[in-house]
């Protein structure tokens, strides 16, 4: 019987995966100098109309929303998890129909029904500030060739995945996880299986990243919000140490184990090779560092910056480069059109919760760190983390008014329903109470849920579904949605995120 352990690379899996979408065989014709510009600019006009139409608006959540607007949600989540698994060759064929048509089932609504065009114009926004960072990320990495010459060892391994860790805290987990992803299947090449993908995702598109703000957007939120730059890493680097620690041990274990089943004739008795690197492409590091320095720019310039980059990357990386990382925009276009339904049909189940947050009524699910922990980790893994990271913090701020020495007695019986904060109260408020101890153990838990509970599904955070296209786009067969939650998540990364809470909350 195969378990996902034991799963090796298929011959026709890159070039099955994405019909109607290029495939390897293509990926080493040039892009043309036409094409480059043209899409450029159209992608700088995308960014610039939404930015000024946004400007102009201003988005009021919608209150008392059904239950059921969140069912193109759950349809999308259902459709992602079952589809590929019992009718693979009709979700592969139609995929971009099924997310665009129960996307566009909430906007209409939205739109005609609820007269909340602002607040579909916002999450439009925000996706096209995600989809233009992971485009740009992937196609400057794109650009750079590293090779690994090494014996694939499960100790080399080890030192690769905590290699990208640190990584991750420095280009953030999308930069590191995308640049690292390519080196990370060549070195494995031999003998690759599908934990050698997932625990990728875990530690170097996840859970690595807490100890900077350039790690995750919630963190970098966090830091626009009035959180100091070297807190995460001061108050962090513990839970980093034993997640990370936790999980490399578990991989170490699994990867020794599955080495010696069947290792590959030619290299039973080949001797081991010494550790070299080498990057080919080199000035593609001088514009993954623009892109990284960009996080710190305001909108638009920031999607401005990323758009010239990756233009600048396709226009100048020579083909070569390209033939070697099997190149092509396939994978950009999967999560482009997948992405695109779940932030569209996730906008009534942010709705609510903001709602929830506002009025106080998450303030009973939410009393302890262990509970901020838990609720906001578990949206985070099925929810865009950034906002459901503010929606957290907002509760707590909100909390913490209601409990200041100034509120009356009858206040505190009764307590008035709070409006979200605007960005410079909440900066104000966090400068405050991060003065006392009241706030930091939450804020921790904020950090530590919103970050590694999104290795939790392949949509928690914005490289897991990436890296999994990319992995297939090399024809290595990985797990499904439930596949990847039922044998991975749950077994492995849930005792590591409950012993988390248990040591260090």
């Amino acid at each position: 019987m195969t378990t996902p352990f034991d799963s090796q690379p298929t011959k026709n899996a890159a070039n099955s995966h994405l019909p109607m979408l290029e495939t390897p065989a293509m990926a080493s014709r040039p892009t043309s100098d036409a094409t480059i510009a043209i899409g450029s600019l159209v992608a700088m006009g995308i960014i610039l109309l939404l930015h000024w139409t946004c400007r102009n608006i201003t988005a009021v959540v919608p209150r008392h929303l059904p239950w059921w607007t969140t069912l193109p949600f759950v349809l999308l989540l259902l459709a992602l998890s079952v589809m590929p698994f019992l009718a693979k060759h009709l979700w592969q064929r139609y995929y971009a129909l099924i997310c665009l048509g129960l996307g566009g089932l909430t906007a209409a609504y939205y739109i005609l029904a609820l007269h909340a065009d602002a607040e579909i114009l916002a999450n439009l926004e925000r996706y096209v500030q995600f989809i233009t960072l992971v485009g740009g990320l992937f196609m400057v990495s794109g650009g750079l060739a590293v090779r690994i010459r090494a014996t694939a060892t499960p100790a080399t391994n080890v030192l690769f995945l905590l290699s990208g860790a640190i990584l991750a805290n420095v280009l953030g987990t999308t930069g590191a996880a995308i640049l690292l992803i390519r080196p990370w299947l060549n070195l494995n090449r031999r003998r690759i299986r599908s934990y050698h993908v997932v625990f990728f995702i875990f530690i170097v598109a996840n859970v690595g990243g807490i100890l900077s703000p350039l790690g995750d957007p919630p963190l970098l939120l966090g830091y626009i919000a009035g959180v100091p730059f070297w807190w995460y890493t001061l108050h962090c680097w513990p839970a980093w140490l034993g997640a990370v620690g936790m999980l490399l041990a578990v991989f170490y274990v699994l990867d020794r184990q599955c080495s010696g089943l069947q290792p590959p004739l030619a290299e039973q008795n080949a001797p081991a090779k010494a550790l070299q690197l080498q990057v080919l492409g080199r000035f593609n590091l001088v514009l993954l560092g623009m892109l990284v320095a960009s996080a710190m720019l305001p909108a638009p310039w920031r999607e401005l910056v990323v758009v010239a980059c990756a233009a600048i990357s396709l226009k100048a990386t020579p083909p070569r480069i390209h033939r070697h990382n099997r190149f092509s925009l396939a994978p950009v276009k999967e999560i482009a059109f997948i992405f695109l339904g779940v932030f569209l049909t996730m906008t009534p189940a942010l709705n609510v919760l903001a709602n929830r947050a506002a009025v106080g009524r998450l303030d009973q699910q939410l009393r302890t760190p262990g509970q901020y922990y838990f609720l906001t980790g578990g949206l985070s893994s099925v929810l865009d983390n950034a906002p459901t990271f503010l929606a957290a913090l907002d509760t707590r701020l909100g909390q913490l008014r209601q409990a200041a020495p100034a509120t009356t007695k009858a206040s505190a019986i009764h307590p008035q329903p709070r409006n979200t904060p605007s960005p410079p109260q909440r900066r104000t408020a966090l400068r405050q109470w991060l003065r006392g101890p009241r706030l930091e153990p939450y804020l921790l838990a904020m950090a530590l849920g919103a970050v590694f509970f999104g290795a939790a599904t392949y949509i928690g955070n914005a490289p897991n579904f990436m890296i999994r296209s990319i992995a297939e786009h090399h024809g290595i067969s990985c797990p499904g949605f439930l596949a990847y939650v039922a044998f991975f998540a749950l077994p492995v990364l849930l005792p590591v995120l409950i012993l988390v809470w248990l040591v260090f909350l």
